[in-house]
This record gives structure tokens, C-alpha cells and sequence, in this order.
């Protein structure tokens, strides 16, 4: 099984991108959760210059970072995903345009896959269905884009935070169960299938060995991190309490084909100790990485 990590954990260092990613390659990485998107809610302000400076852009992204050993399997759009201050819970034509200009990125960086997440119609969860429907709505406005460049929605499981119980909280797409119906109801696998996010269904105090077990091959992408069970810390496997044993045994009974992408937040933490301490850790984080691929195989 490849591994793989995500580039938007890099971006602070002032490093090219040449360099990250031959440091990466270094480590043992194969592949890159390559992030599209900007500060919150905002596109990242090189989709803002004529369409040849982006394409131009990402066609050499991809150049360089397959003639360094590595290749782009996923990115991730802008969140939150709807993202037009003036009409939230919708996918606008201002939206549907940007994400269309997203999509188009990540079938030329050569990934197959990108993570649009779904909309959260509240954020203390109270109509699972009202959620759902207008999901089920948004997400079908993005079906021809995305079949026509050839990409796949990941839809993956979310949280909120309840300001009232200082926790987090489920959205209308938080269990297993959600993440079940999302892409049954969207009905169509060749945009649509799930991306396991181990950390949020974690917080939930959902074993995600159980739900990567009743997903099978909806699963084709994965966010893998570890926690405490109560913050979505983004930590190296086995810093949390997530099960990992379990979680490959699950991930070779349903022949999960695809990446064991890792979205850690917490190396600039370490960078600010010092290069050595940065490099240390995305070893140790890979280490662990293919510590579980391993036991794929």
C-alpha cells in the first residue's frame, strides 16, 4: 500500500515545492494530498489570474513533483464548501465556478480523486434529513464537472463545534451510517465515493475499523490521524487512542486498494524547534504510516 501526505502541512516552511517533495520522497512518501484551497472559506488567489497562469501552474506542479518520485493522488477544495457569504447552504454559480476551476486542477496535477466537503446545515445537529436533501441537491450540480474530468468526489464524514458543551459535534454527515446513504443516495460511483476521515469518526467514538468494515469499497480515499477520542488533534498514528491494529486488519479484510493519505497538523509546531525536529517527526509519522501499510499488503 502507497503512502501518502498532505502538502497544505508544508506550505508555512518558505520552501519550494521541489524541495519538500524530494524531502518527502526521502522519508519513504509516495504520494501527495495536494490542497487546492486557501484560508477558510477563500480559493487559494492563484485562481484568481487568467485560467493559462493556473493551468500552466498545475501542469508544472505535476512535473516537477513526479520527476521527483511522488504523484498527486487527491486534493481538497476549498472548505467550507459553500463558500458564498451571501448564499450559504448552496452551491452558487460563484461557487460551482470555482470548484469546476478545482476539479479541473486536480485532473491536472493527475489525481483521481478530490474531497469537496458536504454542507453543514446547522451546527448543533437537529434534521439529519434536511441536511441530506440539500446535500443530495448541491453535490448532483457537480456530477457532469466531475465526470467530465474524469474525478471523484470524496464525500467524507465532518464534525462541528457545539460552542454551548465546549465539543465537538455531529453534523448530518458524522456516522457510518451517513457516510452510507450520502453516496448510495447520490447513486453514482463514478463521481461519487467515500473518504474515511479516522480521526473525526474517532471523536464520535466510532471505531473506525467498524466503519471502514460496513463501507468496503465505497472507500476509496482515506484521511488518516489519530486523537484523544474528545479534539480533532491530527496526530501521527499511535499518539491517540484510535485502535491501529484493527484498523489494518479492517483495511485488508475489505482489499482496500488506495493511498493511507496522512493529515497531520502538528509539524509546524516542531519547525519552530528547529529543521532537525521537523524532519524527525515526518519520519517518525511516516514510520507509523507504513507501519499500518505493511500490515496490508
Amino acid at each position: 500500500m502507497k503512502t501518502g501526505i498532505t502538502s497544505e502541512t508544508f506550505d508555512f516552511l518558505g520552501l519550494k515545492r521541489n524541495q519538500i517533495t524530494e524531502k518527502l520522497k526521502k522519508v519513504g512518501f509516495d504520494c501527495y494530498d495536494y490542497a487546492l484551497c486557501g484560508e477558510w472559506a477563500t480559493p487559494k488567489p492563484i485562481f484568481n489570474e487568467p485560467r493559462e497562469v493556473w493551468v500552466n501552474h498545475y501542469k508544472e506542479e505535476r512535473k516537477m513533483i513526479e520527476g521527483e518520485g511522488m504523484v498527486v493522488n487527491q486534493t481538497h477544495a476549498t472548505f467550507r464548501s459553500d463558500f458564498d457569504p451571501e448564499h450559504l447552504y448552496e452551491f452558487t454559480p460563484m461557487v460551482i465556478d470555482q470548484l469546476k476551476r478545482e476539479i479541473e486542477a486536480t485532473a491536472i496535477l493527475g489525481a483521481k480523486y478530490i474531497v469537496i466537503h458536504p454542507i453543514n446545515m446547522a451546527i448543533k445537529w437537529k434534521n439529519k434529513q434536511e441536511d441530506f436533501e440539500c446535500n443530495m441537491r448541491e453535490f448532483a450540480k457537480l456530477t457532469p464537472i466531475l465526470k467530465e474530468f474524469g474525478v471523484k468526489n470524496g464525500v467524507e464524514n465532518m464534525f462541528a463545534w457545539d460552542a454551548d458543551t465546549g465539543r465537538n459535534c455531529q453534523t448530518g454527515c458524522s456516522t457510518t451510517e451517513d457516510m452510507i446513504r450520502y453516496v448510495d443516495g447520490l447513486n453514482d460511483r463514478d463521481a461519487f465515493c467515500n473518504c474515511l476521515d479516522v480521526g473525526h469518526m474517532n471523536i464520535h467514538h466510532i471505531n473506525p475499523a467498524d466503519t471502514v468494515r460496513k463501507l468496503g469499497d465505497r472507500m476509496e480515499l482515506m484521511h488518516v490521524h489519530d486523537n484523544n477520542g474528545n479534539t480533532d488533534q491530527h496526530l501521527p498514528i499511535g499518539l491517540g487512542i484510535i485502535d491501529w491494529e484493527d484498523f489494518a486488519s479492517a483495511l485488508k479484510e475489505v482489499n482496500y486498494k488506495g493511498v493511507l493519505s496522512i493529515e497531520v497538523s502538528s509539524f509546524k509546531k516542531y519547525a519552530k524547534i528547529g529543521e532537525k525536529a521537523l524532519w524527525d517527526m515526518v519520519k517518525y509519522t511516516y514510520d507509523g504510516a507504513k507501519y499500518i501499510a505493511d500490515k496490508v499488503k
